[in-house]
């Protein structure tokens, strides 16, 4: 479910784990505030992945409800035609989506 987040991880390799990192009662003496600082950035790309991946799945939940509901008809009655008006929003948030997860991936290796 985490799209963004799991193929940054994959991508610049923070994935690893030495065995003196996976204690975690231990305090770590070499770098500790480098590497605090990695993980608080590391901790914001993935709540920002979840919100993004649940904003997305959502907004095509809710247009596949409201079609299955009033359907889209652009003569028919309003709620016919604010279900084409999700189905573009629900097609621009997909494109938000991409491109965010391009941005997050590829763009911005740090």
């Amino acid at each position: 479910m985490v799209v963004g987040w799991t193929l940054h991880a994959c991508k610049h390799r923070t994935l690893r784990c030495q065995l003196e990192h996976c204690n975690p009662f231990r305090r770590p003496t070499v770098k500790f505030e480098e590497r605090q600082k990695y993980r608080k950035q590391l901790m914001s790309v993935w709540l920002n992945s979840v919100s993004d991946d649940l904003d997305l799945i959502t907004d095509w939940w809710f247009f596949l409800r409201m079609f299955n509901l009033h359907g889209i008809d652009l003569d028919g009655d309003m709620y016919s035609r604010a279900t084409f008006a999700l189905l573009v929003f629900a097609g621009i948030g997909s494109l938000s989506y991409l491109l965010e997860l391009y941005q997050t991936v590829f763009k911005y290796p740090g």
